[in-house]
């Protein structure tokens, strides 16, 4: 299982909203295989991973991207890159 964390604005923007439609297209092609978890920057949760700028992706503890969309076959690569590791435990 790999976890991703997607940290938004309060506010969310356009660029929360890119983030989390990309993640759920991860979700509709790895069905059952990824955890994820929205969280506003203002939650405590958020200070785990050090907010610098949302939206903030957090793929399985790594910051994959802060402050930005990142490249949606660049996130995917990585996603795909923990689930194979996660499989070979």
């Amino acid at each position: 299982m790999v976890d991703i964390v997607l940290v938004v604005a309060t506010r969310e923007c356009n660029k929360c909203r890119a983030c989390e439609a990309m993640v759920r297209r991860l979700l509709e092609k790895h069905p059952g295989e990824l955890c994820f978890r929205k969280v506003r920057d203002d939650a405590p949760e958020a200070d785990e991973f050090g907010v610098v700028m949302p939206p903030m992706l957090v793929v399985s503890g790594v910051l994959v991207t802060a402050g930005r969309v990142p490249d949606e076959r660049g996130l995917a690569a990585v996603v795909e890159r923990m689930l194979e590791g996660s499989k070979a435990k």
